[in-house]
């Protein structure tokens, strides 16, 4: 199963969705749930129902959301690699380049 790239607001409200609890993260604006609600429903982990104002008033887990949760229970967030060995990879050739360049130019101050 794929990991979906969660913000810390989405990951708190699909918890306390997750737990059954009746009451939102304290802390967090109805504006900010909203939004986090929605995003986890883009993604298919919740089915939420709304006020005309676009207000959360209830959320529940989907089959998907569950799955999600016992395959990822952390919440994890994936971890791009390609872009971890690239910059491995570019810092490695900018120290051997910079350690070339030093040798060279002790090479010409010598002689």
């Amino acid at each position: 199963m794929q990991k979906i790239q969660l913000t810390r607001n989405e990951k708190r409200l699909l918890r306390n969705i997750a737990a059954g609890v009746d009451y939102w993260p304290a802390g967090m604006s109805d504006e900010t749930i909203s939004c986090a609600a929605s995003e986890l429903e883009r993604h298919g982990l919740i089915r939420a129902a709304w006020t005309s104002g676009q207000i959360l008033v209830d959320a529940a887990l989907t089959n998907f959301g569950s799955s999600y949760i016992v395959n990822n229970p952390h919440l994890w967030n994936p971890i791009d690699w390609k872009w971890i060995i690239t910059t491995i990879i570019a810092v490695g050739t900018l120290t051997v380049a910079v350690i070339a360049l030093l040798t060279a130019c002790k090479a010409i101050l010598i002689h």
